[in-house]
């Protein structure tokens, strides 16, 4: 029984490994086109970021101008 249980798990870990030998390239370019795309992802979400928070604050500046004027 045990050896049974054995012979199955190995023949199992062989048969991923195979599977991973044949994905491996796939998920190799996959990471490398993340790898590629993600800087510009985060500089393009860092530049809106910066001009969102350029926006508040010229518009809260211009709040306290209008505030001080009337005040």
């Amino acid at each position: 029984m045990m050896y049974k249980i054995l012979s199955h798990s190995f023949s199992y870990v062989c048969w991923l490994k195979s599977q991973a030998c044949r994905i491996m390239p796939y998920v190799y370019y996959l990471a490398r086109c993340i790898e590629l795309v993600l800087p510009i992802i985060q500089s393009s979400i860092v530049l809106k970021d910066v001009t969102l928070k350029e926006e508040y604050v010229g518009k809260k500046l211009e709040a306290v101008g209008l505030i001080s004027v009337l005040g």
